[in-house]
């Protein structure tokens, strides 16, 4: 009788942690697919600012080559207004708005790694990594920037004399204020190397790299056979972005470029 009392007591103990576990398995699939919207989303909102970007450049290239085919206008006399350095002469057309972004003299590259926090995140972690410090030593970049835990003891045991900026990761619903250090510090830079996990599905994900210039463009390759695309000297590349296939978008610029 002892015995089967035991049992019982067993049975319902394990009936107990059956609904436990089942409740937990809910509410993890339940954070798990608001995780995945949220990526999902955040995702396609940056995909379609870059394109928006993207289409206003090459409009804004598009309208300052009609502007360069229009007649030179004759400047006014000295007298009638005043700024002008040179009285009764053609102004230059190609002076009048130029074709490339003026850019300040900046440091080459930082190379960005985004890990985390905890070290249960499988091989995903082992495969960025690797793919981090083959790039910096073929690169030798300017500054190297560690984000999260496991990347910066990652990067101190394999490279332990190495100099690298470190910055703390927030967490899921972390202020923008915390994110606005490292924003900061990867301004200052004409070309950012982002080596980042990207999400596949709840099981996978692969190890993904994005290029970011100073001209505003940004490439994305998800494996080492398929670099992303430079930009020529880091400017308007003319050819790639009017050639670019989501460019089905013209822009009017209200008042006419030059006074915008």
């Amino acid at each position: 009788m002892p015995l089967r009392n035991n049992f019982e007591r067993q049975i319902s103990l394990m009936r107990g942690l059956k609904e436990m576990l089942s409740a937990y398995e809910e509410i993890s699939v339940m954070r798990i697919g608001r995780v995945r919207g949220h990526v999902l989303a955040t995702r396609t909102f940056r995909e379609g600012l870059l394109r928006i970007f993207s289409e206003v450049r090459a409009s804004r290239h598009a309208e300052i080559e009609k502007i360069l085919r229009r007649p030179p206008r004759r400047i006014l006399p000295l007298h009638l207004k005043v700024g002008i350095w040179r009285r009764g002469k053609e102004t230059n057309p190609d002076s009048r708005l130029p074709i490339t972004d003026p850019m300040p003299q900046r440091p080459r590259e930082a190379a960005v790694l985004l890990s985390s926090n905890q070290k249960l995140s499988g091989g995903i972690t082992q495969s960025l990594f690797r793919r981090f410090l083959e790039h910096i030593d073929k690169t030798k970049p300017e500054a190297v920037v560690v984000a999260g835990v496991v990347g910066r003891e990652l990067l101190r045991q394999a490279r332990p004399k190495l100099a690298f900026k470190y910055f703390k990761l927030p967490g899921e619903h972390a202020p923008l204020r915390e994110h606005k250090a490292m924003v900061r510090f990867l301004r200052k830079f004409s070309e950012v190397n982002l080596f980042y996990g990207k999400f596949v599905n709840v099981v996978d994900q692969i190890a993904a790299t994005a290029r970011i210039t100073s001209a505003g463009r940004l490439a994305a390759a998800a494996s080492p056979g398929t670099p992303p695309a430079r930009p020529e000297g880091g400017r308007f590349n003319r050819q790639n972005d009017l050639a670019a296939p989501n460019r089905n978008t013209d822009y009017l610029f209200e008042p006419e470029l030059p006074a915008v």
